[in-house]
């Protein structure tokens, strides 16, 4: 190589580490959060976020959760007296979130910007028969880019004596169990910190186990207002309800008319997960678990049958490679957990560990299908309002009835209630793309269902992949077996990512029909262990271990 070359090579890679580009208009170089426990329950939260905006932006914007779902219950927090240090500031409520919008819609500002934001929170512990139970997000994991860094501390008062057994932290992906953090408990304080710079879609979640009566517990009128909120209204305006739930779906959340037409190929703008969705309106296992054979024809994963042990068949999982980085949050939130120990894992392995995964995919995953813009905003308002009146009116109905003995109000709001769910699965209106996309997957779903063979033949000529490439919807939509049934004589090898003990399953004589009774026996075991949870006792254990973005807290933000 002539020096100049050299010259050349030597100045680039320079102008690279030194002047790197910039993937995005800010960064956030640390982020702290220190939050003080008081005994009455309340949490005076403190977090400084150390910014630099590589152009010109008018500040940041922070999201703060304050609904949740926890254990099956959902928990509605209170959070109060938002103060943001020498900057202008604004906050509302969006959705599930508080949102505290931080500048001056005329002011711009760019290079090193400190935050310091300070509210109180009321409501985040899990009060279980033997001890109390505090999660908490530290830095939420919908931030866009990258936390270089970020630490916390937890201040409790009077004297608290923990183990290392009742505290620990994880940081990592969402619905992970990632413990890339560190934290020690000191003189009434845990400190912690991660120990790696948490990517965009990443966080850091402290879990801690208190004694029973250290936090005041609320009575239960508190926790019953706490979870379904004040009621104002009187009886007669609830049951009026029942009546208004039609009016407000019949200008909402009536669909427009459907044209039924088959389609022979599926939709080309939905996955096999968002397809299941989208036909039903509800994100269900079978959903999530058909990414494994759409995985496995896009050239990710293989699948592997294991020998029976103990009368039991087992499955194996390999990698082939990682998933592209742009692949929906919902596939990562999968994926990464199957392989976050190597490349390879039995499923078994996984029983009564990968439920709250399951659970935090279906939950992106619907989010996904949002974000596609296929709803009409408010009809996805009035369903959440919908729902809320109608929690609503089924609790104050349990309640007149039995505590109070006002039987006849009582069953007149329950039954009002009823009603109002039964809307509510049926609100959400379809905006056209949202009509397009539901009538190619209900076409696509006609032609699995009553396909004639020679049509069937006429598509394997124009793709030889077809069979591979639809089985995953036809998982969706429940016929994988009579589907892969239909290429009897039509296929004479099954796919190559379904592995049988000791090689190529169905060697030399493939039969789709069969093919299909032991892809669906194969997928049905998957899902039972995929959704095994732990057998519960007495009034539930600490587990010593949980997942990134499992407490309460946490969120995300943005600048603008």
């Amino acid at each position: 190589m002539s020096v100049s070359k050299i010259f050349i090579v030597f100045f680039s890679l320079i102008f690279f580490f030194v002047f790197p580009l910039s993937a995005s208009d800010f960064n956030i170089k640390h982020y702290q959060t220190n939050v003080e426990v008081k005994a009455s329950g309340i949490l005076e939260i403190t977090e400084t976020i150390e910014v630099f905006f590589n152009e010109q932006r008018r500040g940041i914007f922070r999201k703060i959760p304050y609904r949740y779902m926890m254990k099956g219950e959902e928990y509605a927090l209170k959070i109060y007296d938002i103060e943001v240090e020498n900057y202008h500031f604004q906050s509302d409520k969006s959705g599930n979130d508080v949102v505290i919008k931080i500048g001056h819609k005329d002011i711009f500002i760019e290079g090193k910007q400190t935050y310091i934001i300070k509210y109180k929170v009321k409501g985040a512990f899990l009060f279980e028969d033997n001890f109390t139970e505090f999660q908490w997000n530290v830095t939420g994991t919908n931030w866009p880019v990258a936390i270089e860094s970020a630490g916390f501390g937890v201040y409790f008062d009077g004297n608290l004596n923990l183990t290392k057994d009742d505290y620990f932290v994880n940081a990592g992906r969402a619905g992970t169990s990632d413990a890339f953090a560190t934290a020690k408990f000191l003189q009434n304080k845990i400190i912690g910190n991660a120990e790696k710079v948490l990517e965009p879609g990443e966080g850091m979640t402290l879990y801690v186990k208190l004694p029973k009566d250290y936090i005041v517990r609320p009575g239960a009128l508190e926790i019953w207002m706490q979870k379904y909120g004040w009621l104002s209204l009187a009886s007669l305006l609830f049951i009026s309800l029942t009546g208004f739930f039609y009016q407000l779906w019949t200008k909402y959340g009536k669909d427009y008319p459907i044209i039924r037409a088959v389609q022979y190929i599926p939709p080309k703008d939905l996955t096999p997960s968002e397809a299941g969705v989208i036909i039903d309106e509800r994100a269900d296992n079978v959903d999530v678990l058909a990414l494994l054979p759409y995985w496995a024809h896009n050239g990710y994963i293989l699948i592997k049958m294991m020998d029976k042990s103990r009368g039991k068949s087992d499955h194996q999982l390999i990698k082939v490679k990682d998933l592209p980085k742009e692949a929906p949050t919902y596939e990562h939130i999968i994926f990464d957990q199957l392989f976050s120990t190597g490349n390879e894992v039995l499923i078994s392995s996984l029983e009564n560990e990968f439920y709250e995964t399951m659970t935090s995919a279906k939950t992106s995953l619907k989010q996904s299908l949002q974000s596609k813009d296929i709803y009409y905003p408010i009809s996805i308002r009035y369903q959440l309002m919908t729902g809320v009146v109608s929690a609503i009116l089924i609790a104050v109905g349990i309640l007149l009835s039995f505590v109070f003995g006002i039987l006849s109000v009582g069953i007149a709001l329950g039954l009002a209630g009823g009603v109002g769910f039964i809307f509510t699965n049926y609100m959400v209106k379809k905006n056209h793309n949202g009509v397009r996309l539901y009538q190619e997957t209900l076409g696509f779903k006609m032609f699995v269902k009553a396909a004639e063979k020679d049509k069937i033949e006429r598509m394997l000529k124009d793709d030889p992949m077809y069979f591979e490439k639809t089985l995953p919807y036809a998982m969706v939509f429940g016929y994988a077996k009579p589907w892969s049934k239909k290429f009897e004589g039509l296929l004479l090898e099954p796919p190559s990512w379904y592995v049988g003990p000791g090689g190529m399953y169905y060697a030399g004589h493939f039969s789709p029909s069969e093919f299909g009774s032991s892809f669906d026996s194969s997928m049905n075991e998957i899902k039972s262990v995929f959704n095994s949870t732990p057998s519960s006792s007495g009034g539930g254990g600490f587990s010593g271990g949980g997942s990134v973005g499992g407490g309460f807290g946490g969120g995300g933000g943005g600048s603008w």
